[in-house]
Formats: C-alpha cells, sequence, structure tokens
C-alpha cells in the first residue's frame, strides 16, 4: 500500500481480523516509505495489530521491482502465514512478480477468503463465467491472494484499537525503471468509482462514445460515479478503469442505474452487493431487469433527460 489507504486495503484489514483468532495469528499492516505510519491509527481500527514501514529513498516513488524487491525481503525474514494484497492496478502490477520472486503460488482477483478445517487458507474465485465460485487452495507457503475491492465486508471501525509500528530499512538496488510522465484517461468532472454511493453504468445500448457524453450529465446531476460492462471497455468507449463485472471491479452502491445493459452474468458479478438497482432498456425481455428493483423499458436518452430534469429542479428548490 502506498499514499492513501484504499477502502480495498481496509477490507482486508476486515477480512484478516476475522481469520487471525482461528489461527493464534495477529493482522500485519505493511506499506511503503516512511509516510506511511501516519495511516497506524485507521489501520489499527480496522483490525491491524502491527504496522511495519519500509523505509527507503527508493520506495519514494512507485517501481514495481523494487516495491517486490522490498516486500521479498521482508517476507523471507518473518515467514507470515499468508501474503494478502488488493487486486487493484498497482497490487496486479507488482503481486505477481513477488510471487515470481518467491517461487508462490498466487490466486488472482480472489472474491472471498477462508479458512478450512486444516486450517489452510481458501481463496474464493469465481469460474465459468461466473456460474460457480472455485476454492482455491495453495501448494506454497505463505499462501497468497490478490483480492478485489468491493467483495469483502468492511468491518465497522473501533476507534480504541492501537497497533505497534516498526519501521525497516530494507537493502535495495536502484529501480531499473522509472516513470517519465502520466496522465489520466479519466474525466475529473466525474466522481470517482471506489466507494461512490450513486453509480450510473453503460452498456452497448448506449449507442456509442456520443451517447456516453449524454450519459455524463445523469452522473454529474446525481453527483455519481461512472462504470461500463466489459463489452464497452472492449470497444474502446469507457477506459478499463471503470469497467465493472467478473473481468473487472467488483461495487456497491446504494444506487445504481443500469443504462442499455443486458444483464449478462459477467456484469452482474460486479453489482450483486449494489443496493437499489434501476434499469433501463428497450427491451422487456432483458436480463437486468431481473435484478432491478425498478425497471423502466423505454429509451435510455429520454428517460434519463427526464430524470436529469427532476432532479435539477429539487435542487433549485
Amino acid at each position: 500500500m502506498a499514499g492513501a489507504v484504499t477502502r480495498g486495503s481496509l477490507e482486508l484489514m476486515s477480512s484478516a481480523d476475522k481469520l487471525a483468532p482461528s489461527l493464534g495469528g495477529a493482522v500485519v499492516a505493511v506499506g511503503f516509505s516512511a509516510s506511511f505510519s501516519r495511516h497506524a491509527s485507521l489501520l489499527a481500527s480496522y483490525g491491524a495489530d502491527s504496522v511495519i514501514v519500509l523505509d527507503h529513498p527508493e520506495l519514494e516513488r512507485y517501481a514495481p521491482e523494487t516495491a517486490g524487491e522490498a516486500m521479498a525481503a521482508l517476507v523471507q525474514e518473518r515467514a507470515p502465514f499468508a501474503l494478502l494484497l488488493c487486486a487493484s492496478e498497482r497490487g496486479r502490477d507488482w503481486g505477481p512478480r513477488l510471487a515470481a520472486r518467491l517461487k508462490l503460488g498466487m490466486t488472482g482477483d480472489a472474491i472471498g477468503l477462508e479458512l478450512n478445517d486444516e486450517g489452510r487458507l481458501v481463496a474464493l474465485k469465481p469460474a465459468f463465467g461466473g456460474n460457480i465460485v472455485a476454492p482455491i487452495l495453495s501448494k506454497t507457503y505463505p499462501q497468497m491472494a490478490t483480492v478485489r475491492s468491493g467483495v469483502l465486508e468492511l468491518a465497522e471501525p473501533v476507534m480504541e484499537r492501537s497497533a505497534r509500528i516498526e519501521l525497516v530499512h530494507p537493502v535495495l538496488g536502484p529501480a531499473r525503471s522509472r516513470l517519465l510522465s502520466s496522465h489520466s484517461i479519466l474525466d475529473p468532472t466525474i466522481v470517482p468509482l471506489e466507494g461512490a454511493e450513486v453509480v450510473v453504468g453503460i452498456g452497448m445500448g448506449v449507442g456509442g462514445p456520443d451517447g456516453i457524453e449524454r450519459v455524463k450529465d445523469l452522473a454529474r446531476s446525481l453527483g455519481g460515479a461512472l462504470c461500463a460492462t466489459r463489452r464497452v471497455t472492449d470497444e474502446g468507449w469507457m477506459p478499463r478503469q471503470l469497467q465493472v463485472g467478473l473481468t473487472g471491479k467488483t461495487i456497491e452502491p446504494r444506487l445504481y442505474f443500469a443504462l442499455g445493459i443486458s444483464g449478462a452474468p459477467n456484469h452482474l458479478i460486479g453489482i450483486k452487493r449494489a443496493g437499489t438497482v434501476v434499469a433501463i432498456n428497450e427491451d422487456r425481455d432483458a436480463s437486468i431487469f431481473e435484478r432491478a428493483d425498478i425497471g423502466l423499458v423505454g429509451d435510455w436518452a429520454t428517460l434519463t433527460t427526464a430524470i436529469v430534469q427532476l432532479f435539477r429542479q429539487r435542487q433549485t428548490v
């Protein structure tokens, strides 16, 4: 973990805190650079018994091989029971490098964690298009998995808890890669997807990039985020970072609008923990209506325009 602590990291803390008592163990949060120590109280409130801060000048900026090298040395020294990483862009980047360096098996994109009767970690992973959930057990130790954000239950924080902070200075060589420049392809006028309470989902039924611009107007009026189905991101209409479903992210907004979304199982897995689902589709037989709490059959553009007008009228009252 680096920078701000994400919801996915807190979900991992919550889940690990439930598993640790059965093992007679402790939950250790590990982060990069000295500034990570400022998050100790937050991590403790969600289950961390101790916080290890890996401090080295090379860790001040992100490089996957450096992150993997620093963690590998710590793992070899401490021999933990399991290693859990968020299945974020960075977790998917340096996590496999760490596994390869330590010659460990790793379950990627798990959606659940539990212990079996033998006390081994079981990572749950969807298979066969999401029709089944397969239990995955590793033959190597420590057991390792990356876990999607939004799929584990977030515990209520206990503010009275505290965590011991330990500063570790790994011996690292210079990074072999460096970032020359970066820019975001996400629209800064739209609320970020992670942790959003209102999300507007885009399916192929919106017709294309021109339709997406109209959908953004709805998201802005609701103060909500945007997401998309896999087919939409495959077409290049939306950034891959906003894909929700079996091969994308999992979200749990209080209110979800599904616009032009057919309701394929791949996408439904990503919204299984959503609260109220409002589906708008011209096809009255679309599968999405089986998941929806409110279903509107009709042209999405006409209906969303009316919704935008209603919300704006309420805001001016």
